[in-house]
């Protein structure tokens, strides 16, 4: 069998021998960049810092609201929303546009519950996530024609 490699580890089976992991100690998406970064010849790369989640406020009841509302009953008994909800507090948090990046959150737990045979609500509105279309044209995510 051939060996794998890559930043999704070796496959060896020990699951704490990876590239995210080094002296026992999880690295953060920004130190595990900054191992990685090489200067050029007329550049020199800055490390990037890790930003704090902790001024972050009301954020996880919001995004939890969103992803369990009662709407998405049936797509949370075939997704796990947890990973969802974890990427929206992250997107609340660390985002320049928070709503736009709540909205790709949203989108995407709402394919990945089409994915599965589910069916997700019109979770857009005219006052959240709405979607522009060209005239005499309406927006529908999951549905056939």
């Amino acid at each position: 069998l051939p060996i794998r490699l890559g930043l999704c580890g070796d496959f060896n089976g020990i699951p704490t021998y990876n590239e995210f992991i080094v002296n026992g100690a999880l690295l953060t998406p920004a130190q595990f960049g900054n191992l990685h970064k090489l200067n050029g010849p007329l550049e020199e790369c800055v490390d990037e810092t890790s930003v704090s989640m902790d001024n972050c406020t009301d954020v996880e009841r919001k995004c939890e609201a969103k992803l369990t509302d009662p709407d998405f009953f049936s797509c949370n008994t075939l997704v796990d929303p947890t990973p969802y909800i974890k990427a929206c507090i992250q997107d609340l948090c660390l985002c320049k546009d928070p709503t736009s990046c709540m909205c790709d959150t949203m989108d995407e737990y709402s394919r990945q519950c089409a994915h599965a045979s589910g069916q997700p609500p019109n979770w857009r509105t005219s006052d959240f996530c709405a979607k522009q279309c060209p005239l005499n044209m309406q927006y529908v995510q999951c549905g056939s024609r």
